[in-house]
């Protein structure tokens, strides 16, 4: 079983001899001394220099979810945190809908297929979306 860095980790060298590491997911924040550590700051970003590290920082980078098991999915548990905060915060139905495909913006990180050959919602799709939200008000699931 191998390891890696976390997805969420934010790395910076300072004074060439300072590195501060920063999980964005779960908020932990480390300094190191480079010097005192006989560390590279590449040793703290390069999954393979894990190995090189002593066990105490890798066990403590562990901890502190720095770095994790190859196998584990961030993004995927991630995600199953969301919904279940989702799911305990609120009750009733929240739906986005997108009824068209004609965004200018053009966000890099958009996940939107601007090429589509439909910019528009279907007329069809509209009957079956307020059915939808019709048979939820009816089952109670929502209300005004």
């Amino acid at each position: 079983m191998g390891l890696r860095y976390s997805k969420f980790n934010i790395v910076n060298t300072f004074d060439g001899k300072f590195c501060s590491m920063y999980n964005t997911r779960n908020a932990k924040h480390l300094i190191f001394n480079l010097e005192d550590l006989l560390l590279d700051s590449s040793d703290l970003h390069n999954d393979s220099r894990i190995e090189k590290l002593p066990l105490s920082i890798q066990n403590e980078l562990k901890k502190q979810g720095f770095i994790l098991d190859t196998q584990i999915d961030e993004i995927a548990e991630l995600k199953k945190s969301c919904l279940q905060q989702l799911e305990k915060s609120c009750s009733g139905l929240y739906l986005t809908i997108l009824p068209t495909l004609q965004c200018n913006f053009y966000c890099n990180y958009c996940y939107e297929d601007l090429t589509h050959p439909n910019k528009f919602m279907q007329a069809a799709t509209i009957d079956n979306l307020c059915k939808f939200v019709e048979a939820k008000l009816v089952s109670g699931v929502i209300t005004f």
